[in-house]
């Protein structure tokens, strides 16, 4: 667990490092996509499959709640941050918690603002931007295009850039596009993890890549550049 939170911490300063930011006009911090991995205090995703954890839950929530405060903290004391939630299908339950516990911190800051709702999918419009968030697990990536164009067709037709950012998938064997793609006008990204290799997808040889990703936009021009960070 010190080792994730160690990664998570710079990841995001080395991100920020490359941008622009004291001339963004906000900061959209997604959150989430398995970022607990268990569901409760047996160690078991929302379905109900064993997980390896370091930690207990409660421990895990504790320290997870405390660094997601203090990235929140240290991103909006220079430009206002929208936290968008996105539950994974380990963590279903516990993330719409932990949506819950910070909107209840952040209730009256007029910097921050949490997007949590039960929604699978969330949605972000920035000028002609138009972004889907989705975890990706029970969606078929070649339907996000249609799902995002029939579920939110005000927010399509009010944007030009349409594009859909998925969670990680955790082993290439899952993946059956490429982790981008254009189709129906939309683009969709499936973004990098900064998660280790459990035991059992280490077993499988199951491996991938370690990285976070950062996007810059521009409100007319749509996306500018695309950061990484690798381990």
């Amino acid at each position: 667990m010190k080792i994730a939170v160690k990664r998570y911490k710079e990841a995001i300063a080395s991100l920020i490092s490359r941008t622009p930011i004291h001339n963004l006009k906000k900061i959209i911090l997604v959150v989430g996509h398995d970022f607990l991995n268990v569901d409760g205090k047996n160690n078991m995703t929302t379905a109900g499959t064993p997980q390896t954890s370091d930690a207990r839950f409660y421990k895990m929530v504790q320290v997870g709640k405390k660094l997601l405060i203090e990235t929140i903290n240290d991103l909006s004391s220079v430009v206002p941050v929208d936290v968008i939630v996105v539950a994974g299908n380990h963590d279903s339950n516990s993330m719409l918690m932990m949506g819950d516990i910070l909107e209840a911190y952040y209730h009256n800051s007029s910097e921050v603002y949490i997007h949590n709702t039960p929604a699978p999918r969330k949605y972000y419009q920035f000028g002609v931007n138009g972004n889907m968030y989705t975890h990706g697990h029970n969606e078929k990536i070649n339907d996000l295009p249609i799902i995002f164009a029939t579920e939110n067709p005000d927010l399509w037709q009010a944007t030009s850039r349409h594009r859909v950012h998925l969670g990680h998938f955790h082993h290439n064997k899952q993946i059956r596009v490429k982790d981008i793609e254009e189709n129906h006008g939309c683009v969709v990204k499936i973004i990098n993890s900064l998660s280790s290799d459990d035991a059992w997808h280490s077993e499988k040889g199951f491996l991938s890549n370690k990285a976070a990703e950062a996007f810059l936009y521009h409100e007319t021009n749509g996306l500018i550049a695309n950061y990484y960070f690798y381990i």
